[in-house]
């Protein structure tokens, strides 16, 4: 399958370090991520039959079914490439074979993303599914699941996909899949999908709550959701969302670009948290936020994350080993240098955010409150900064990318903070440094 070239030039490097960058820098990233992807898919295959794994013919044959795909609906892999599952499988899997630490490794579960681009593509195929892929659900990355009925456990299961439609089919029994697969339907989960807005800044994704290899590479308290958090979730995301491309269309473009899935995670603290991991891009992984400005705020700081973790991955800003820690004023604990430049990145949208919010509310507490917030990490950015771009690891990609952060907060400088919001925010500068101390 064709892989593309990937050229970025300094001054991409410094629009999007300062937030000015064009639509044509995301599709560069964006594109990155999947030859990223489908290396990691052809790794699978390879890396399977090198080490005689019993999934190894599965492996082989889910690639080969990929590329008939490719040849007959290529638009169905390029929709299947964008699934964070899938790149997150991937990784996980070659990063076990190259550790050979995990025993559980399941190269065979490229015959199910083949599988989910042949049925997304309507490409006929008969591909026999390896007994991981069986265990209790049949996960089709971007699609859904299905429950197998315990019939079909231990047996060799065959999956077959027709104009007349996709089953599941065992020595004993067989499973027929609904003929629409975005709605749920006895013994078929659906991925629900949310779609807002129009144009560059039309929101598609997915909440995705079954696949396992959702968040792979973080670990996370994950969360299986009913039918009525579900729709909560789709409210709470196209409210959100409505508030990002009414009031920060930029950030709505990137969120519009680069995010295609949503991963629901436990609420065990009681308090809101969101991550982004490198191995599943797209994906953000985050409790249900309490309300819509905080669910705008959430994308707009995760999109960061996955903006600098995608153009890491064509260029390193740090040189390796950088080992030492430095004091993060987001975070209890110290971070590496890669940590603290992800974390400063992500923290100048969250500034950039509370900037224009406070512009745009209508109500007082709300403008005060976005104040405080602009004004907290304005500062804590700017402290940051000072930090990073003295350090000799930082590569020439690293110092323009800190350049252009820096420029940001040079241009915020003079931006007017009520004296009360500069004193609250003042004093949260010094209680969270106090406590890190």
């Amino acid at each position: 399958m064709p892989l593309s070239v990937h050229a970025i030039a300094a001054p991409q490097v410094r629009a999007l370090a300062d937030g000015t960058s064009a639509t044509a820098v995301l599709d560069m990233l964006r594109a990155g991520q999947r030859s990223k992807c489908l290396i990691m898919l052809a790794l699978v295959a390879r890396v399977a039959t090198e080490a005689r794994h019993p999934e190894a013919p599965a492996a082989v044959a889910g690639w080969r079914l990929l590329e008939r795909v490719q040849r007959r609906a290529p638009w169905a892999v390029e929709d299947l490439l964008r699934h964070p599952a899938v790149g997150a499988w991937a990784t996980d899997c070659v990063l076990a074979f190259e550790s050979r630490s995990r025993p559980g490794m399941s190269p065979g579960w490229l015959a199910l993303v083949a599988s989910a681009a042949a049925i997304r593509g309507d490409v006929p195929c008969v591909v026999e599914l390896p007994p991981s892929a069986c265990a209790g659900a049949v996960h089709l990355p971007s699609l859904g699941s299905v429950t197998v009925p315990g019939q079909l456990r231990g047996d060799s299961v065959m999956l077959r996909h027709s104009p007349g439609g996709t089953e599941l089919a065992g020595q004993r029994v067989r499973v027929a899949l609904p003929r629409r697969l975005d709605d749920d339907a006895p013994g078929w989960r659906a991925l629900p999908q949310v779609t807002a807005g129009a144009g560059r800044t039309r929101l598609r994704l997915v909440i995705d709550d079954a696949d396992p290899y959702r968040l792979a590479g973080y670990s996370a308290p994950l969360e299986g959701l009913s039918a009525g958090t579900r729709e909560e979730w789709r409210r709470r995301l196209s409210s959100g969302w409505h508030v990002l491309a009414r009031d920060h269309q930029r950030t709505a473009v990137e969120v519009a670009s680069l995010i295609s899935a949503v991963v629901p995670l436990s609420d065990t603290s009681g308090a809101m948290s969101s991550v982004t991991t490198r191995h599943a891009f797209g994906s953000i992984g985050l409790s249900l936020p309490g309300d819509d400005v905080s669910m705008a705020l959430t994308l707009a700081h995760e999109v960061q994350h996955a903006k600098l973790a995608a153009l890491m991955d064509l260029l390193p800003m740090v040189t390796e080993p950088a080992p030492d820690l430095f004091y993060a004023p987001w975070r209890p604990d110290p971070r590496p240098l890669a940590g603290l430049l992800q974390g400063m990145y992500a923290h100048l949208g969250v500034a950039r955010f509370w900037r224009r919010h406070r512009e745009v509310t209508p109500d007082p507490a709300e403008a005060l409150h976005a104040h405080v917030e602009f004004a907290r990490w304005r500062i804590a950015c700017a402290q940051v900064v000072n930090v990073i771009s003295t350090r000799p690891e930082l590569t020439r990609c690293g110092y323009v990318f800190v350049d252009g952060m820096a420029h940001v907060l040079h241009g915020w400088r003079q931006d007017y903070v009520p004296p009360e919001a500069q004193a609250r925010a003042d004093h949260a500068v010094r209680v969270h440094r106090g406590q890190w101390a």
